[in-house]
């Protein structure tokens, strides 16, 4: 009786070994490139690493933050808000839109 609880702490033991190596193999080899890509009217006026914080302004007046990993419009002049309502994404093919502005901002890959 005890030799079968101590085949199965062992199963147990060695289920737990591989999938704390699968996990750190994911995490090591998961591109760790999140980039926001911003255009205004259709041509693209920069791409942001998440990883970096930073407080950018345009022409359109918008101003975005990024921090946390995350990025969000914090102030516009359009009329409607909607792009601030949005709120702060970080997903890849997350976007933020202000159609009066034409501003986009999308979660890509690089």
């Amino acid at each position: 009786m005890i030799k079968k609880y101590k085949t199965d702490i062992i199963v147990i033991m060695i289920l737990l070994i591989v999938a704390i190596l699968i996990t750190i193999i994911i995490s090591i080899c998961k591109k760790d490139g999140r980039y926001a890509s911003i255009s205004i009217d259709g041509q693209v006026v920069g791409v942001y690493s998440l990883e970096d914080d930073a407080d950018l302004s345009f022409d359109t007046g918008h101003h975005v933050i990024i921090s946390d990993s995350m990025i969000s419009v914090t102030d516009s002049d359009c009329r409607d808000k909607i792009c601030m309502n949005k709120g702060k994404i970080s997903s890849i093919g997350d976007t933020i839109v202000c159609l009066p502005e034409k501003f986009i901002i999308e979660i890509i890959e690089k």
